[in-house]
């Protein structure tokens, strides 16, 4: 049976009701200690109101006590050091996704630190079960701050903020009343503010004690480091991770450039390519000349493998579907009837996320007895950059698996389940197809005429040279 189709807003709709509700309100105007209360919240009510069926594995309360002792020693070591650090990166174990040998190396920033020297790597546990990943890292963390953000929630409820004048309770009010979400009581949202005020107590020591020149994150929202930074006057990079649009809610608006001075914000942007320069142009970091595009450390390395081990074979192409936790079931029953109607042969990688499809049970059981079908976890080899650049084909619902597929020269198909929408721009420019049904996908599978993307395509997604340009931005290293 058919799982029943739920009402999700696509990302354009939540921002244009957040757009609304910050205007009505004047919401940026909000502050405590100097502070956007609203910034902070402004991605976890973007997201309860897409609604978007999103599955996350919780983190064992063993693997937590485990990293909070390791990180203890690392933060007493570095505390204790006289050792000094040119740049940090702040990353998360999820990103320990790329195998070489026998160690795994973080995707984002191994390369970069490897490469340009005095850089310190700070980790925490953001995902389960990679425990195996982690006792083989390339580079250890040289700090662990899973520990701090226990200590942090602790403080959070213990010592919360309280001069708020009253904000806390008015936004929780108007967020109720506007929106009809419940979940923002004014003690939920004073717990949120305090703990991103206390982490940033405890990031301000770090840069006090060991003075870098800059701090380069891979993810957004990082707002007790960017608050951090600011009272520090350090540097701040931050690095696009996944899809960054206009409608995505840590890109603030032109609006909010009236209330500037209590935004949280990162000296740079550093994205992916001139595509998303272009796409970002009317938001507040490309108002105030702050985009630059850099490029990706894995497109860089998969672009030459790409080259030296990808053959085109037509007569049995090779498809990679990458999942992202969004829709499962509905994705699962999507793919078997593609099989079920596809009588051609080829072989389909199911590459699953590696933080929101944590088993591989449901996609075995539904799609295993297929022998043109592997199932493929999101921890075990092969990584989804290898698997890509080996493919004919990328299937995914609205996956930044897309564009790292066009960076790497493989055509790319948007299946049409929820939150497919999020790829229209893809689709209108013509750099990707779309199945709404898996009987348009059995036809594009069955012509296998999928050509591939060009050189030019796929500089627009992804600027060659990530380490060079990286480092010329942060004016760190060899390269500055």
């Amino acid at each position: 049976m058919k799982p029943e189709m739920q009402s999700f807003r696509t990302e354009k709709e939540a921002a244009e009701i957040i757009t609304r509700f910050e205007k009505k309100h004047q919401l940026f105007s909000h502050a405590v200690n100097g502070v956007s209360v609203w910034q902070i919240l402004r991605f976890s009510v973007a997201s309860d109101l897409q609604n978007l069926p999103l599955k996350n594995s919780p983190i064992p309360r063993a693997a937590l006590i485990r990293h909070s002792l390791l990180g203890m020693i690392h933060l007493f070591k570095r505390l204790v050091s006289c050792k000094k650090y040119d740049y940090w990166v702040s990353t998360g174990v999820s990103a320990l996704r790329f195998r070489q040998g026998e160690f795994f190396w973080d995707i984002y920033f191994d390369l970069l630190i490897s490469k340009v020297p005095r850089g310190l790597k700070i980790q925490v546990l953001n995902a389960s079960g990679y425990e195996f990943q982690q006792s083989h890292a390339f580079r250890k963390p040289d700090i662990d701050i899973t520990v701090s953000n226990l200590i942090v929630r602790v403080l959070a409820r213990l010592l919360p903020v309280k001069n708020d004048l009253g904000v806390f309770n008015s936004i929780s009010k108007l967020i109720e009343k506007d929106l009809g979400l419940r979940g923002y009581s004014e003690n939920v949202i004073r717990r949120v503010f305090s703990f991103i005020w206390w982490q940033a107590r405890l990031y301000e020591l770090l840069l006090w004690r060991l003075k870098p020149k800059v701090v380069i994150v891979a993810d957004t929202g990082e707002f007790a480091l960017l608050l951090a930074c600011r009272r520090c006057g350090v540097k701040c990079i931050e690095l696009q991770h996944g899809i960054q649009t206009p409608d995505h809610p840590s890109t603030l608006p032109e609006d909010a450039l009236a209330h500037e001075s209590n935004l949280l914000l990162p000296s740079f942007w550093g994205v992916f390519g001139d595509y998303w320069k272009e796409r970002l142009s009317g938001t507040i970091m490309a108002l105030k000349g702050k985009i630059r595009s850099v490029g990706t450390d894995m497109i860089d390395t998969y672009r030459e493998y790409r080259i030296l081990h990808f053959s085109a074979n037509p007569l049995h192409p090779v498809i990679t579907l990458t999942t992202q936790g969004l829709d499962t079931e509905n994705l699962i029953e999507f793919i078997r009837e593609f099989l079920v109607i596809s009588d051609v042969e080829f072989c389909l990688n199911v590459k699953l996320h590696p933080a929101y499809d944590n088993s591989t049970k449901s996609y075995v059981d539904a799609l295993g007895n297929d022998e043109r079908c592997k199932i493929i976890s999101g921890k075990e080899n092969p990584n989804t950059y290898e698997l890509i650049a080996n493919s004919d084909l990328h299937l995914s619902i609205a996956s930044a698996c897309h564009y790292d597929a066009l960076g790497l020269g493989v055509p790319t198909v948007v299946i049409g389940l929820a939150g497919h929408q999020l790829m229209d721009d893809l689709v209108v420019r013509g750099d990707a197809s779309i199945a709404m049904t898996p009987q348009d996908l059995a036809e594009i599978v069955q012509g296998c005429q999928f050509g591939t993307a060009s050189n030019e395509t796929s500089e627009k997604y992804f600027k060659q040279g990530f380490v060079r340009n990286v480092s010329e931005l942060a004016g760190i290293g060899e390269y500055a």
